[in-house]
């Protein structure tokens, strides 16, 4: 079964699990970013939740990532923003000699690959399922 969430501002508790989702994901070195390698992913039936963000370079990118997450069906969430996608992924570009000077880089989808390493009976995940399935 597909589900699709936007997710808008006010939102927050549901932004907070997916922030520790993604936060976990990527330490597990479960996270893909960028567009072919989630299409790539997605293709492969390896995806478990893809965050598409609205205002992508292409609306063409954001209409085959959305036909390919509903015909593979894989979970979908969208974010109003790449600076905030690219802030939860952590695609971060920092200056050599400042140390606190650093620039977030965009980013327009990023996939949590679906593996055995993968904890889903934890409460984020199950809140974001609950949440697909209730409110889309």
């Amino acid at each position: 079964m597909f589900f699709s969430f936007y997710l808008s501002s006010k939102s927050i508790l549901v932004e907070r699990a997916i922030k520790i989702v993604i936060k976990e994901a990527r330490f597990k070195k479960l996270l893909v970013s960028g567009l072919k390698e989630t299409i790539k992913f997605i293709i492969q039936k390896n995806g478990y939740l893809c965050v598409l963000a609205k205002n992508c370079d292409l609306r063409s990118y954001r209409v085959t990532i959305k036909t390919l997450c509903i015909k593979l069906k894989v979970r979908l969430i969208i974010l109003s923003n790449k600076k905030r996608l690219g802030r939860l992924t952590r695609q971060i570009k920092r200056k050599k000699h400042v140390k606190y000077n650093f620039k977030i880089i965009p980013c327009s989808s990023c996939l949590i690959i679906d593996s055995k390493k993968l904890n889903k009976e934890r409460g984020y995940y199950k809140f974001i399922d609950y949440f697909l399935k209730n409110f889309s």
